[in-house]
């Protein structure tokens, strides 16, 4: 079978009210161990650089030609091995305090944190708030540190129009504004339709 390896995975979440005030999520997603087989290892160099592929004569190039060059980098960098090993998957922590507030419009206020078991991810910590225009309309806006993006700002709206529910957002709107001080952010727009 061509297969690199099997794995399995599991979540698990817990959810508790304290008062009428506080409630609390705690959450651990997609833990599981991954058994890899058929692994190719690429070996790492930190004085490796790579300054693109050498042809002396560009009207020789042909299919045979750049996969030999192709092959060169290649087998520089990985090469087969038929070892078989474990490794913990991708997993993620997630832990987050609301607080119920009885406000005209300001609904609630919360704290999270999480964890992705992932390289170069670092803890993230939040605060934010949800925010009620009419009794189904939602705007929810927080504060992260963390994760790959050092700082980001998550903006999330949604609004009832009789049976359609339409939602806008994005995980990051400094990305837009300051390129240069995030990594990256996505936005997503939703149209939902009670029957």
């Amino acid at each position: 079978l061509a297969f690199r390896g099997l794995g399995i995975s599991t979540g698990f979440s817990f959810k508790r009210a304290f008062g009428s005030k506080f409630k609390i999520n705690a959450e651990i997603d997609e833990f599981g161990l991954m058994y890899w087989t058929n692994t190719e290892v690429v070996e790492v160099d930190s004085s490796f650089r790579f300054q693109g592929l050498r042809f002396d004569n560009i009207f020789e190039i042909n299919d045979s030609v750049s996969q030999i060059e192709r092959d060169k980098l290649s087998n520089g960098l990985f090469k087969e091995q038929d070892s078989r090993f474990f490794r913990l998957m991708p997993f993620q922590l997630s832990l987050k305090l609301d607080y119920q507030i009885t406000s005209t419009y300001l609904k609630q206020v919360y704290l999270s944190g999480d964890y992705r078991y992932i390289s170069s991810y670092t803890p993230r910590f939040g605060i934010g708030t949800r925010w009620n225009f009419r009794e189904k309309d939602r705007l929810e806006i927080g504060f992260r540190y963390g994760g790959f993006n050092t700082i980001a700002l998550p903006a999330f709206y949604g609004l009832q129009l009789q049976k359609w529910r339409i939602s806008l957002g994005s995980n990051n709107l400094l990305a837009f504004g300051l390129p240069s001080m995030t990594t990256g952010a996505s936005v997503f727009v939703g149209v939902n339709y009670t029957l």
